[in-house]
């Protein structure tokens, strides 16, 4: 009895923790759906969190027929970003119009001549059964290949996230890891990661998994940002950011930002500020500083020995308002419309949607057409 009480007691301690997209959101902000926004159409979801070695290994097991499917859906829709499959299928498909045509070609002469059709199909026949061996051989070393790549792949990533708090997958489902079980920043990550979440269930799969373009040209104007603010200037972490951004809003006033001018407002106050790195949205102040040092780099390089020490502070003063306005307005604000919608207020996101002018820096940056 007392051996069936532990069998039991264990097997819990492996079960994960379950959250919806609701319950999360009401964890972030205190209080969710928000009040005085009118209807909400929150696409709301059960996500599994797993913190410990065990339940992260049992999870790998059991997603894996999930992952199988979220891979087949990626490759048959996004083909035209994935060459090698591109090229795979284009031969097949021009095997199967050969063999088609053969198979016609055989029918035709059968049908006027037996006797010449019969010797024709044994040849053909011949001819197939020679190449047959090497056709295979072809297919499964394009698949040896495709499995080596995908193995790689894999093993990188699993590398890449052993020093991070936190991941999720985008073809492995509505599941968190996280690494900092018990600490401080252990509900942030989870909040993190939903975030993640929530953009995967309002936007087509295909589309994030491919969606790496990343021009930053117009806005560090020296093109020389690290690995890591690279990371932060990508589309989904910057939405997860003014995700936090927001969270500060709404503990200080009761109220997330309804129009651009609010969130203007809100944002420039917040990007001049100091924080600490742990202060929710201080990623948001380390992206201003990237572009604020590096237009001041941008001109000293143009200007050396041209102007004075005074003159080159007036002019950075008045690029770097002007590319923290753009980065504000044109950047955070429409991440700011997309993540409005994936709250569940689609009216209040189309009127704050419809306060941007484009074509823009947002467009640039991610060649989006949004």
């Amino acid at each position: 009895m007392h051996s069936l009480r532990a069998v039991l007691f264990s097997s819990k301690l492996v079960i994960c923790m379950k959250r919806t997209s609701i319950q999360q959101l009401k964890k972030d902000f205190t209080v969710f759906p928000f009040p005085g926004l009118g209807k909400n159409d929150l696409v709301d979801f059960e996500f599994e969190i797993y913190d410990t070695k065990l339940k992260k290994a049992k999870a790998t097991i059991a997603q894996t027929p999930e992952v199988v499917r979220n891979y087949k859906k990626i490759i048959s829709t996004g083909k035209e970003h994935n060459e090698s499959f591109a090229k795979l299928e284009d031969s097949f498909g021009s095997l199967k119009k050969s063999l088609n045509e053969i198979k016609a070609a055989v029918s035709n002469r059968y049908s006027e001549n037996k006797l010449q059709g019969l010797l024709v199909g044994l040849f053909v026949t011949l001819i197939l059964t020679l190449f047959t061996p090497f056709l295979i051989i072809g297919v499964f070393a394009v698949f040896s290949y495709l499995a080596f790549i995908g193995v790689v792949s894999f093993i990188k990533k699993s590398l890449d996230l052993k020093n991070t708090l936190g991941h999720v997958s985008a073809v492995s489902g509505n599941r968190i890891f996280t690494n900092n079980k018990g600490t401080d920043r252990e509900e942030r990550t989870i909040s993190h990661e939903h975030c993640h979440l929530m953009q995967f269930n309002n936007s087509k799969l295909v589309n994030l998994v491919y969606d790496t373009n990343l021009n930053l040209e117009k806005l560090v104007l020296d093109n020389s940002p690290t690995n890591h603010e690279r990371y932060l200037f990508s589309k989904i972490e910057l939405e997860v950011r003014v995700h936090e951004f927001v969270r500060t809003v709404y503990y200080k006033n009761g109220k997330i930002p309804t129009s651009l001018d609010e969130f203007y407002n809100e944002s420039y106050s917040f990007v001049r500020k100091e924080f600490a790195p742990e202060a929710l949205g201080s990623d948001l102040t380390t992206c201003s500083h990237t572009i604020s040092l590096s237009a001041h780099k941008y001109l000293v390089k143009l200007n050396k020995d041209k102007i004075s020490e005074n003159e080159l502070l007036q002019l950075w003063d008045g690029i770097e308002r002007e590319l923290t306005g753009k980065f504000i307005c044109e950047l955070l604000f429409i991440c700011y419309v997309n993540l409005v919608r994936y709250y569940g207020y689609i009216d209040l996101s189309k009127k704050l949607g419809s306060e941007i002018m484009g074509p823009n820096l947002y467009n640039f940056t991610y060649e989006s057409n949004r």
